[in-house]
C-alpha cells in the first residue's frame, strides 16, 4: 500500500474512531464525508442542542502533495499526534493555516 492510501486510511480510521464517541445529546449524529477520489475528508456533527439546530464541520482535512492538510479541527486533540499513531509521518500534518498555501486547498 503506498504512502497517499496509508494516509487516506489513517484519516477514514481516525474520523470513525472520534465518531463512535457518544455525544453528550442522543439527539446530536456524526456523520463522516469520505471522498477518495479527491482526497477530502469529514466530520460533520449535526442535531438539536439546547432545542436548536445545530450542525457543523468538527474536522476537515485534505491529503494533497503527500501532506495532509488540517482545514478544520473544533476539538483539542493535537491532529498530528493522533495521526502518527496511526502510521502518518508527523512532518507530513500541515495543522496551521499560515502553512497551507491556497494552491493546496
Amino acid at each position: 500500500m503506498g504512502k497517499i492510501a496509508n494516509y487516506q486510511k489513517a484519516v477514514k480510521q481516525f474520523l470513525q474512531d472520534y465518531a463512535a464517541i457518544p455525544p453528550a445529546s442522543p439527539t446530536i449524529r456524526y456523520e463522516i464525508i469520505a471522498d477518495d477520489v479527491n482526497r477530502r475528508y469529514c466530520l460533520i456533527r449535526y442535531g438539536i442542542k439546547n432545542q436548536e439546530w445545530t450542525h457543523h464541520c468538527v474536522f476537515h482535512f485534505n491529503i494533497t502533495d503527500g501532506k495532509i492538510l488540517v482545514l478544520q479541527n473544533w476539538t483539542d486533540l493535537h491532529i498530528d499526534e493522533e495521526l502518527e499513531v496511526l502510521g502518518v509521518e508527523k512532518q507530513d500534518v500541515v495543522a496551521s493555516v499560515e502553512e497551507i498555501e491556497l494552491t493546496h486547498a
